[in-house]
């Protein structure tokens, strides 16, 4: 398709070259670099979805290739594949799953991020807070937030907390992790970013 595309493209170009009024033979002569370069037509991507979940008060984005689990609607996943080349034997392929969470709580008290966040890591058996490597903060749909990088053994995870509108959200996924799923997470890393920036809250 793309060759029957570009020759009809060369034709049209060539055609207009020929019939254009006062043009010399010089001119009808021109080189491909005198016309300049060739752009190849950007293959068409399925645009992202829409997630609404109305009864805790938010929408996301998503791509179209992730599985969205909203049995509980508290929990909502979203599972993204993708294909890893490196593995320990040579010629293998794996495919590396990578899940997108987002947790939301009912947040009466109108809790901070960081109160929340303390409030979660006391009620846990789990100490995060001794796992700490950064802290970054960040604003999503003008709603101050904080994201904490954790270690987690073998893997680095990111937990994002947002209060608003009278709930308190943590959104979870791999930051890093193992060698042999490294190459998958850095493909998706940006999508994880683009699905977290598209958070909007629902006003009530």
């Amino acid at each position: 398709m793309t060759l029957a595309l570009t020759f009809g493209l060369l034709v049209v170009a060539c055609s207009a070259t020929k019939d254009k009024p006062g043009t010399g033979s010089s001119d009808s002569q021109t080189t491909a670099q005198d016309r300049g370069p060739r752009h190849e037509l950007p293959e068409r991507q399925e645009p992202w979805r829409t997630y609404r979940n109305v009864q805790f008060g938010y929408e996301l984005r998503y791509p179209p290739d992730a599985l969205p689990d909203t049995t509980v609607p508290a929990v909502v996943r979203f599972e993204l594949t993708r294909l890893v080349t490196k593995s320990p034997q040579p010629g293998d392929t794996i495919r590396g799953n990578y899940t997108f969470m987002i947790e939301a709580s009912p947040n009466p008290a109108g809790l901070s991020p960081a109160q929340w966040f303390s409030y979660e890591d006391s009620m846990s058996d789990y100490r995060r807070s001794r796992r700490i490597k950064k802290i970054t903060p960040l604003v999503i749909d003008g709603q101050r937030g904080l994201s904490y990088l954790l270690y987690a053994g073998d893997a680095n995870i990111t937990h994002t907390f947002l209060c608003a509108f009278g709930f308190a959200y943590e959104i979870t996924y791999e930051d890093s992790v193992g060698s042999l799923t490294i190459e998958g997470l850095a493909s998706v890393k940006p999508v994880y970013q683009r699905m977290l920036h598209s958070i909007r809250f629902i006003r009530r």
